[in-house]
Formats: C-alpha cells, sequence, structure tokens
C-alpha cells in the first residue's frame, strides 16, 4: 500500500511502513461518534493519545501485537489520514493493500464496537 503508516507499539508513534516491515492490522467496527466529535484525535500528526483516550480494542491489539513479537501495528482510524479528505478517500480505497500486506490480522469479533476490545485480552 503506498504511504503505509504504522504505530510503533513500543513508543506509540507514527511511522512510515516499507514494504519490508513487519506488521499486524486490526480489523473492528468504530463506536459512534458524538455529536461533537471531530474524530480520532493525535496528540500531534505522529503520535498516538495517551493510553486514558484510547478505545479498549486499540489497547488490546498494542498489546497482543507485542506479545506476538511484532513491534507495527495498522489501524485504519490511526494510520489513515481523517483530515484530508482526497488522501482518506485514497487511503480507504487501498485499504485492501494494508490487509493483505499484514503479517496476521486480529479481528474484534466480541461486542459491539471498539470499545469492548478483543476478546480473551486484558
Amino acid at each position: 500500500m503506498p504511504n503505509l503508516l504504522l504505530i510503533d507499539c513500543h513508543t506509540r508513534e507514527i511511522c512510515r511502513g516499507t514494504t519490508e516491515t513487519s506488521y499486524i492490522a486490526l480489523s473492528y467496527v468504530w463506536a459512534k461518534a458524538a455529536p461533537n466529535d471531530s474524530g480520532p484525535a493525535l496528540l500531534s500528526p505522529q503520535r498516538l493519545p495517551s493510553s486514558d483516550n484510547l478505545s479498549q480494542v486499540v489497547k488490546d491489539s498494542i498489546s497482543v501485537t507485542i506479545q506476538l513479537g511484532f513491534r507495527y501495528l495498522w489501524i485504519d482510524k490511526y494510520c489513515i489520514d481523517q483530515s484530508d479528505l482526497k488522501i482518506r478517500t485514497k487511503q480507504i480505497e487501498n485499504m485492501d493493500k494494508a490487509y493483505k500486506g499484514a503479517a496476521l490480522t486480529l479481528m474484534a469479533a466480541a461486542g459491539l464496537d471498539e470499545r469492548h476490545g478483543l476478546a480473551g485480552v486484558g
């Protein structure tokens, strides 16, 4: 996937991946946004919010990624620029490539949305 961004689970920074970078992807359902919610807010364009401001499925996925011996994780909410409609549209059109390039994909199948977390973790 061109311009692939990944979460470094050790530093919580968003970084650019390469075709050689081994990573895990997360498949999940976003929680419904509150009426005044402008979407995912990164502390800066390169860093995740604090753990208090991350959904349970994101926290669980970071934990599982590290436990499985991987460093990088792809989550659409943070690895696709949500503030730029043109980039976001292009990246969403290519999400299949992000999943295809992953060494494995975690699927959040329990609960209604990302607030539930991964079954069996935590």
